[in-house]
Order: structure tokens, then sequence, then C-alpha cells
């Protein structure tokens, strides 16, 4: 029996240090690969694998904050956390914004399709002092950011200073807490192209580049793009549901089902599962973003920014097992 329990404290304490502290930065709203990504967060939740301790959002307005948390609450997690931007970025193009219409959807008796508590910003903290307080609590080396949309936040937390969470820097604080960053950003095939998560923000992805002290993972626009979500999977894979927020949010902005590429699914897959066969490492280097806002990479033994690759093979069996994560019904829809 004493044996027995060792083994089941054991085994207790694996699980444990597999699960992923995860904060995840959005500019949900602009483009539906985002809430995707959030959908596969729940899901490695689901599994025990992630824990979400906050959505920041990089995007301002109140409408993307309510989608996050009604989505969060559809997933079961209401009680997670949402940050506000800090900064406004300077966006050019982008889809209409569906979360402001998601939000307000009604039942057939007139009540909201998708709860929420969020009624105005002052609603929700603004991101830099939640990411001080959450940091703060965290044992060191020990929660990965993924961001997945523009640098202001992040920028303005490397910036601030002590307050009453932590008597540590901004910086100093994200290099005693912060295990790794990962970004979707940037075009690394085609140091010319200025992708739209860099364009929107060009200050700021400018320093978390250049000043950011942990190691950078960057999910590069040509992955993301190259391995695209089957308009089948939307169509034909969630008959266990008659209302589902993400698909009333492309409903919202597109108007109907296509193949889309998965740009910020890939960086949260990578935050929970590393390669795993879906991807390719690049060696050390340094990337850095030019005032026009292009990104360029260079190799350097002692940088500390890699980029994922994917050949041919492994985007099909990305795209596979994408499908399945987004197609698979919730724990708590069970």
């Amino acid at each position: 029996m004493r044996t027995f329990l060792l083994l089941l404290l054991l085994c207790m304490a694996q699980t444990m240090q597999a699960r992923h502290l995860i904060i995840f930065e959005t500019d949900m709203g602009n483009d539906v690969d985002d809430a995707w990504a959030l959908d596969m967060l729940h899901k490695y939740a689901d599994e025990g694998r992630a824990r979400i301790l906050a959505v920041m959002l990089n995007k301002e307005g109140v409408g993307p904050c309510q989608y996050v948390e009604l989505l969060n609450t559809w997933y079961g997690r209401p009680k997670i956390a949402v940050g506000r931007a800090v900064k406004k970025p300077n966006i050019t193009g982008g889809i209409p914004c569906f979360p402001d219409t998601v939000a307000a959807m009604k039942d057939a008796s007139g009540n909201p399709l998708y709860p929420h508590r969020i009624s105005h910003l002052s609603d929700c903290p603004d991101a830099v002092t939640l990411y001080r307080r959450l940091l703060s609590k965290q044992k060191d080396h020990s929660v990965t950011i993924v961001s997945v949309g523009f640098s202001g936040n992040l920028a303005a937390l490397l910036h601030s200073e002590a307050d009453q969470y932590s008597p540590l820097s901004g910086r100093e604080l994200v290099t005693r807490k912060v295990k790794g960053l990962v970004v979707m950003a940037g075009h690394i095939s085609d140091p010319h192209y200025r992708e739209f998560n860099v364009l929107s923000d060009i200050p700021s992805c400018q320093e978390v580049f250049s000043s950011w002290p942990t190691d950078i993972v960057v999910t590069p626009f040509e992955l993301g793009q190259n391995a695209q979500l089957p308009a089948a999977c939307l169509r034909e894979d969630f008959g266990w549901t008659e209302h589902h927020p993400v698909l009333d949010g492309i409903k919202v902005a597109w108007g109907e089902y296509r193949d889309y590429p998965t740009w910020d699914m890939t960086g949260v897959l990578y935050a929970v599962e590393g390669c795993a066969g879906y991807f390719t490492l690049s060696a050390p280097g340094t990337i850095t973003v030019t005032p026009e806002g292009c990104t360029h990479y260079v190799a350097d033994s002692q940088g500390r920014h890699r980029y994922l690759m994917s050949d041919h093979n492994q985007r099909k069996l990305l795209v596979e097992h994408m499908r399945r994560m987004v197609s698979r019904k919730p724990k708590n829809k069970n």
C-alpha cells in the first residue's frame, strides 16, 4: 500500500510538472485564428497539459474582452483573468470586428447566447498590472507567454516599475518568472515582407526583440499560411453542437466557411507540445525588426531567438492534428 501511494504521488508530481503555465496575448477580433488558438489552449487544459493563467488583449475595445470571457465561460473556465490593452495599436486592415456581434447574440428566449460578465473596459485590469500580479505569484522560470498579436503590452511590461506586487522592475520580473516567449510575428523567408502583427506596432515589436530577456521562439507568417485548416472541418466536424462561439464568429467575419491559415494556432501548439514531429526548430540566432516593419534573422550561436519551420510531411501531420483538436468536444460539454 505504501509503495502504491508513493507511486501515485510520483505520478501526480510528474503530471503537475508537465502542465504548462500559459499567459495568452491576443489581438482577438482581427482574425479568427486567435479564437481557434484559445480553443486549443482550453483543450490542452482539459487534458491537464496546460493551465491558462490569463488572457491579455493587445487590441483595444470592450468587445474583444467580452468575447474572450465568453469563450472562457463556454469552455468552463469563467474565472480566467482578462487584461485590457495598455496601448492603441496602429491597425491597418483586418476583418470586421466579430467579437462585439457574437457577444451580443441572444437565444430564442432573449437571453445571452454566450454569457459573460464584462460590460465596460473598467471591468478588466490593465494588462501590465495583471502581468505583475500574476507573475509575482509564480515559481521562477515557470511561465510561458504566447503572443499572437501586437507587442504593446509586452514592451510596457518590460518598462514597468516596482509596485505592490513585486519590488522587481518589469525586466527583472520577466527574467525571474518567465520560462520563454512564443511569438507569432514576422516573415523569415521574405525579409521584405511587412507582417501584420509587426506592422501594427513597430516600436513595441522592436523593443521586444531587442530587449526581451528570455529565449524567444517565433512562428512566422509563412508557417501558418502554408498549413491551412480546411473548410471541410468547419462544415462537417461540429455536429455535436448547435451553437459554437468560434463558428459563429467565422460566420460574422467571413459569411462562409473556407480554408484558412493556422498562424496563431501553431504558436499554442508549440508552447505546449514542442516540436513533436510537427516543426523543425531553427539554429539559434537574432531577429531584428526594421523601421519599416520587416523581420531579419541572422544565425548566431549566442543568439536567443529561433523560429519554427515545417516541411510538406510535417505540415500534413500538423493540420490533421489541429483539425482533431479544434473539432473535439470540450470536456465540459460531454
